[in-house]
């Protein structure tokens, strides 16, 4: 799988983000999104960060280059992190429709990181944010919680919110990887025809096993 994590706000410029308790929203969101690009790396996925550090001069360019990222990249999905703020506890996931991938996805992102971590899950909401309508792949956005929320960022865990994205993209638990970061994949058929790959694919996943169809050329 193809994913491009977008670590929300520029780190100077016009677009950085939200404050409260002593933290800075575009920094806490690249702790996060720089441990899961670690975590889906180590399962075998292909995984970028947008790296939209420097400053823009408004929000709508910082915005732009990010779906300019999106569009080069071309991934499979695009999860833009971000931490909420205006009196609010929780962590609560966006999608531009209640159809189609991104909703699967942000359902179960939001579902992994409330058991992970314990925050209160504020559930599946919809807007027409930007990177959420102008990308082509299936696109979520992630709340992560409450900046100032003081409740909320004394559980502040970096690597207990990146484990519950990495774990509700891929069904997989980050705890199963080893030190060395090996894991092991099992191929369970090879198929001429799409249809019947496709077919496997939907068997495994009414199982519960996470599976997709690969393309290659022998």
């Amino acid at each position: 799988m193809r994913i491009l994590i977008d670590c929300g706000h520029c780190l100077r410029g016009s677009d950085t983000g939200a404050r409260g308790n002593g933290k800075k929203e575009e920094e806490l969101t690249r702790e996060v999104g720089s441990k899961a690009l670690e975590y889906f790396r180590k399962l075998g996925h292909e995984c970028e960060l947008t790296n939209i550090d420097s400053g823009y001069n408004s929000v709508n360019s910082s915005l732009k280059a990010r779906v300019d990222k999106e569009k080069s990249y071309k991934p499979d999905l695009f999860i833009s992190i971000h931490f909420n703020a205006g009196g609010g506890t929780g962590t609560e996931t966006y999608v531009c429709s209640t159809k189609g991938k991104a909703f699967e996805y942000a359902n179960k992102v939001n579902s992994k990181i409330c058991e992970i971590t314990g925050y209160k899950n504020r559930g599946i909401k919809v807007a027409n944010y930007y990177v959420l309508v102008n990308t082509n792949a299936p696109a979520i956005l992630v709340e992560c919680a409450f900046i100032d929320s003081k409740s909320d960022m004394d559980r502040y865990n970096a690597n207990d919110l990146a484990k519950g994205i990495v774990e509700g993209v891929t069904g997989v638990k980050v705890d199963n990887i080893n030190d060395k970061g090996v894991m092991y994949k099992v191929i369970c058929g090879v198929f001429s025809k799409k249809e019947n790959a496709d077919e496997m694919v939907k068997g495994l996943k009414e199982k519960g096993i996470d599976a997709f169809v690969e393309k290659y050329i022998k």
